[in-house]
């Protein structure tokens, strides 16, 4: 059994998938897998298991798989990533060309991957009988799944956490580019406080165990219905207080929509798409914010701004703040 990582892990990989019916547990697919793997178009017989709806998987490299008629079933939940051919086994921490997280080619380190290959008999005749087993658990997937695949896989993209050293207020203002396909709205509202039907509603149907208290923040929005939210966005929050003051209150999560938006619960992110977002930057993009609310460049009416929009806007600003290293959500 031999140790393998870098090029030494993708070459056994490569060698072991080369010829027909080999066998692949492995749990997410980039769309560029049949490549990074050399997968041939004569791959008859080949069969991998696979969890095609957790989002993980790209439906094209899926879809490229089926071309060259590989069987693939959808596994709920699986994590392996087993590679099993007629000379040997990888058992290893890399998927194909994809970590799970909806990141694609580029967007993953290959080098932080590494495996074990053995090419003993026993070795495989013991991995094919565990693939079959895991096999027999899935259901197949056909070109007529691709459609739904997809969506899945674009909601997963939408969330996928960034790989850098910047903090959140870094990349906001230095390369908001990177964040126009995130599921990213930005919110600048005045405080009223629900009604007790919309408490009673967030209490009925979302958290029957909910108090609030005198100065706890409210973990819902309200009277939302316009803003066409899903679950799993983001929304990063400013509070305009009566006397002019702007606060940061962070980025929150949409847990569900209820009646439409009326009451949309939702949960603080500490570090929005793996980007830290301390409070003294909270504060920095306060003072932004306080800026363009002066000037009229943005308002304080309670819609949604795309990240696009809010960008260009923080573009408009004068005031320079060194980013650095590094709620009480709306009526």
């Amino acid at each position: 059994m031999n140790f393998v990582h870098g090029s030494a892990l993708s070459a056994a990989i490569q060698n072991i998938v080369a010829g027909q019916h080999a066998d692949m547990a492995v749990a997410f697919w980039g769309h560029d897998a049949c490549k990074r793997l050399s997968i041939s178009p004569a791959a008859s017989g080949s069969r991998v298991a696979c969890d095609a709806r957790s989002g993980g998987c790209n439906p094209s490299a899926l879809a490229d798989l089926l071309k060259r008629n590989v069987a693939i079933v959808d596994v709920p939940r699986l994590h392996a990533k087993v590679y099993i051919g007629n000379k040997g086994v990888v058992i290893s921490s890399a998927n194909a060309s994809a970590n799970g997280l909806g990141e694609e080619g580029e967007e993953v380190s290959v080098g932080l991957e590494v495996g074990y290959l053995t090419e003993r008999p026993e070795d495989i005749e013991v991995a094919r009988q565990w693939f079959e087993a895991i096999y027999q658990q899935g259901n197949p997937v056909t070109k007529d799944d691709l459609k739904e695949l997809r969506k899945l896989w674009l909601e997963r993209r939408k969330q996928r956490p960034r790989r850098d050293r910047r903090s959140f207020l870094q990349v906001l203002l230095e390369d908001p580019g990177s964040l126009s396909d995130r599921s990213l709205k930005v919110v600048i509202y005045t405080f009223e406080p629900p009604t007790t039907a919309q408490v009673k509603m967030y209490k009925t149907r979302f958290n029957p165990n909910f108090k609030h208290k005198p100065g706890d923040e409210y973990p819902f929005f309200w009277d939302a219905r316009e803003w066409g939210s899903k679950e799993g966005d983001l929304i990063l929050c400013f509070l305009a207080e009566a006397d002019g003051k702007i606060l940061c209150d962070g980025v929150w999560r949409v847990q569900a929509v209820i009646a439409g938006g009326e009451i949309i619960p939702a949960a603080e992110v500490q570090t929005p798409l793996g980007l830290p977002l301390p409070r003294s930057d909270q504060k920095k993009l306060a003072k932004l914010v306080k800026t363009l609310v002066d000037s009229h460049d943005l308002n304080t009416n309670g819609q949604l701004i795309s990240i696009g929009d809010f960008a260009q806007s923080l573009g408009k600003s004068k005031l320079v703040i060194p980013s650095g290293p590094s709620r009480s959500p709306m009526a």
